[in-house]
């Protein structure tokens, strides 16, 4: 049996940002704080950084926190990562659950998700780019890693704390012109994809976008 793909609907932005505002952080989290540290993840990173919040138990949640007749925190999805828009503002939260979930065959992410058109996890670097469309002055890397899914999304985003590359987190749907657009001309994007159909398709996606203004890596895990 397989885990259905769950289709992304756009909440009033001004809810998504007062639920943001009030999670806790991760790292006053026990459960997440373990998860993270499962997936070898720097808890205090994702803190100082500001990357994922913690949804709080008992949390009185919008009718829109839900994926499918799953209430997010019925579910177990209490580890939130904010979804931005090709102008960085945020639009939409991801909610990754901490409960053992049977990977999809066909897509990276957990749970699969759709819907979420143009709308990407983004680090400090990558909401610049995302606002500005150019590096930052002091920008060391002009690289960007795209990542599939939030828990890699978040272990790249705290491999560097500091002067940072760009990584932004894709789930199915992320990938448009627009956000294409976002990368200047000679940069180095590095796209970290499983070995798998979906991840394949928008690995390969980036890399026809991107290839002639940029240098375009493509790393695929097994």
């Amino acid at each position: 049996m397989t885990t259905p793909i769950t289709t992304l609907e756009l909440p009033p932005a001004d809810q998504v940002r007062t639920l943001w505002n009030q999670c806790a952080a991760v790292v006053d989290d026990r459960a997440i704080a373990e998860w993270l540290e499962l997936h070898r993840i720097d808890v205090m990173a994702v803190t100082q950084l500001d990357l994922a919040r913690a949804l709080l138990r008992g949390a009185n949640e919008p009718e829109w926190c839900r994926y499918g007749n799953v209430r997010w925190s019925e579910g177990g999805y209490r580890l939130l990562v904010p979804l931005l828009s090709s102008t960085g503002d945020m639009m939409a939260l991801y909610a990754r659950s901490l409960r053992p979930i049977r990977p999809h065959p066909r897509s990276g992410s957990t749970p699969p998700l759709s819907g979420a058109s143009g709308l990407v996890m983004a680090n400090a670097s990558a909401r610049h780019l995302l606002r500005m469309g150019v590096w930052a002055d002091d920008a060391c890397w002009h690289t960007v890693i795209i990542a599939g899914g939030a828990a890699d999304y978040l272990d790249w985003a705290t491999s560097v704390a500091e002067h940072s590359p760009a990584v932004f987190g894709i789930v199915q749907g992320s990938w448009t012109p627009k956000i294409a657009a976002r990368s200047p001309a000679g940069s180095r994007v590095i796209v970290r994809a499983h070995a798998n159909p979906i991840a394949g398709r928008y690995a390969h996606h980036v890399q026809s976008a991107l290839a002639k203004t940029c240098e375009v890596i493509l790393r695929i895990a097994g």
